[in-house]
């Protein structure tokens, strides 16, 4: 009779899990609530101005320039509270959005994502409005790493405005 032996156990430590890409971006887009509401108090859609509730199913974190433009995806002033209708019905509502961007932040910053954006789809003048820092994080190639760096950054951010909230 053949007896099984029992599988030896590893002192080796399971991997964890690498947060990824959608990770960060679902929790950047959590993050945008939060810093709108502690900056003004109120949560509204950067397009419509219609007042949003945290937490709602109403309230998404709508991005000015894709997210699928890796050169700004998880910039702070890329990412504003807006309505599902602006955000999904309206492809981002755009016009609105960048009208109302302006008025919050002002024209050097919107300018500046939409520089990054264009200098990392090839644009020579659009990098030449950039900073050297500002260039280089638009052109950097993000790999599984700089996503879960970024995201251990972020739940730190997180820890910091659900304490100031007091949620």
């Amino acid at each position: 009779m053949n007896k099984a032996k029992p599988k030896a156990r590893s002192n080796t430590k399971k991997k964890q899990k690498l947060h990824t890409r959608e990770d960060c971006l679902s929790l950047a887009q959590r993050l945008c609530k939060y810093r709108t509401l502690l900056e003004y108090g109120r949560l509204w859609c950067i397009a419509c101005d219609k007042e949003l509730t945290l937490g709602e199913r109403d309230c998404q974190g709508g991005h000015y320039i894709s997210r699928k433009d890796r050169a700004t995806e998880t910039e702070p002033d890329n990412i504003w509270p807006e309505c599902g209708s602006c955000n999904v019905l309206m492809n981002g509502n755009i016009p609105a959005y960048r009208y109302n961007l302006v008025r919050l932040i002002g024209s050097e910053r919107v300018e500046r994502l939409e520089y990054m954006s264009m200098a990392r789809k090839g644009s020579e003048e659009a990098a030449l409005h950039l900073s050297q820092e500002d260039y280089a994080k638009a052109m950097e190639i993000k790999k599984p790493k700089y996503y879960e760096e970024l995201y251990q950054e972020l739940k730190v951010k997180e820890k910091e405005y659900k304490n100031a909230l007091q949620i």
